[in-house]
């Protein structure tokens, strides 16, 4: 029978200089560490610039994607506006925000076909009113 442990690092007390290894392991400890910062447009920036480092990669905008959903979605810190603006700033800030913008719709559609979906199937229902 396996057994399996996990490894649970405190990466609080380290600088950002500290966080060693591969861009995509730095930034995904980086963006860890940096969700609940006083400033999350400069940290959110920084993660930046290691993507810029990867941007070639296949799974690049994914990871993008992901990370941008994080800062805005997930801490609702984080304006979709600002990610806008740092995002045109960038070398590849054009095309980039292109395909995220393109995704962004997409599945916002999506999700407006399911919930008019579910609304249809429910007005179809038998109404028991009293």
């Amino acid at each position: 029978m396996p057994q399996f442990r996990y490894a649970l690092h405190d990466i609080s007390e380290r600088t950002s200089a500290e966080i060693k290894g591969a861009v995509l392991t730095r930034l995904a400890q980086l963006a860890l560490r940096h969700i609940h910062d006083d400033q999350p447009l400069k940290r959110l920036r920084e993660l930046l610039d290691l993507i810029e480092q990867v941007i070639d990669q296949p799974s690049a905008l994914e990871i993008l994607e992901s990370l941008l959903r994080y800062y805005v979605q997930g801490t609702r810190r984080v304006e979709e506006e600002d990610v806008r603006i740092l995002l045109q700033e960038r070398p590849s800030g054009e095309s980039v925000m292109q395909t995220f913008i393109e995704r962004y719709i997409e599945q916002g559609k999506d999700i407006l076909n399911k919930a008019s979906s579910a609304a249809s199937s429910m007005a179809a229902l038998p109404c028991f009113c009293v």
